[in-house]
């Protein structure tokens, strides 16, 4: 008799212990997921991740004649190891829903022209630097989108009778470098100003117009091939 109960207890257990194996196995697998509450796999995967552009993409405030904002980004403390940061741009002026804006400060350093380019700006090295390798580097596609082509260029730099005309004094020309800049040669002058180009020829073949460090525009400019002087990107944006 004690042999018989043991058997059916021992069935008995049997069956309880399958059943528990498949009514997991079918909770797995046909029933929901619930999200863990300390943040493992389970919930990060159930929440909305968007593309890494998306998470780029600095929103645009209210624009105007005189706002700055962030738009895009560019390596400029000089330490490429943590990232690009931010650009700030200023608005200088507003036409058709357009605003043209100018880097606030100077970021890169390098010649208007390299020596096997011509000292032109449709020829210029800078360029084709600023239509090519900052302006895909520096902004994703949604940002690009919102960057209208003006003369055949998306990035350029100011002329003579903009930089005249669209900052109120020489104190407001006035650019400092980045760290990024300076590390690449810019010149800094004991007052922290920097020479900046401009697009326009200068007075003297082989020279290009410019800023220079106490905010006055030269149009007998410097030399195209000059390596201290800073590159103050320039663009349109028109928002959505």
């Amino acid at each position: 008799m004690n042999r018989i109960i043991k058997t059916a207890a021992a069935l008995l257990a049997m069956i309880l212990a399958a059943g528990l194996f498949f009514g997991c196995g079918a909770a797995k697998e046909g029933g929901e997921t619930k999200p863990a509450a300390d943040g493992s796999e389970s919930a990060r995967e159930s929440a909305p991740v968007g593309t890494e552009e998306e998470a780029n993409v600095i929103p645009l405030p209210a624009l105007d004649v005189g706002v700055t904002f962030s738009w895009g980004r560019f390596d400029q403390d000089g330490v490429p190891e943590n990232g690009a940061e931010p650009i700030e741009w200023t608005v200088l002026k507003e036409e058709n829903g357009r605003y043209l804006a100018v880097s606030r400060e100077a970021l890169e350093c390098m010649a208007f022209s390299a020596s096997d380019k011509g000292d032109s700006w449709a020829d210029s090295s800078v360029r084709e630097w600023l239509n090519g390798e900052f302006f895909d580097g520096a902004f994703v596609a949604a940002e690009k989108e919102l960057i209208p082509e003006s003369g055949g260029d998306f990035i350029f730099l100011l002329s003579v009778g903009e930089a005249e005309e669209l900052f109120e004094d020489d104190a407001a020309r006035v650019a400092v470098g980045t760290e990024h800049a300076y590390k690449n040669g810019l010149f800094k002058t004991a007052g922290g100003g920097c020479w900046w180009w401009l697009r326009t020829p200068g007075e003297e073949k082989g020279n290009i117009a410019g800023v220079d460090a106490n905010g006055v525009v030269s149009a007998r400019g410097n030399s195209a091939y000059r390596l201290t002087h800073a590159v103050r990107p320039a663009m349109w944006i028109k928002p959505d």
